[in-house]
């Protein structure tokens, strides 16, 4: 398990280093509606995690997550991002019956 940390616009990960540096150009801002105001850019800490879930595990893999979140805060990080699906897991769910898939969901609180 492995936490990365963005600093000077250049992405850390477990795999090889990648710049995020011009990915958000006019155009793409344009299609987005991203508006960036003068002087309102500022410097943060992300990190990004990847790590190994436990298919159907929920609580596991929310512990694990809880132990990214905390070292995370200690480093200052403001932005965190895991995988999707890190808290059920993924590959196991396309072979789950309906049942078993309603089993792993939650109600949306209204």
């Amino acid at each position: 398990m492995k936490i990365s940390i963005a600093k000077h616009g250049v992405f850390t990960s477990a795999l090889q280093p990648t710049t995020f540096l011009g990915f958000c150009n006019e155009e793409y801002q344009q299609i987005c509606g991203i508006v960036f105001l003068e002087g309102s850019m500022q410097n943060i800490k992300v990190a990004s995690v990847q790590f190994q879930h436990k298919a159907g595990d929920k609580p596991a893999n929310l512990k694990t997550i809880t132990y990214f979140v905390e070292q995370a805060a200690k480093e200052q990080v403001k932005l965190i991002v895991f995988p999707e699906m890190c808290i059920t897991g993924y590959w196991h769910v396309r072979n789950l019956s309906k049942d078993e898939i309603i089993e792993l969901a939650e109600p949306v609180p209204s």
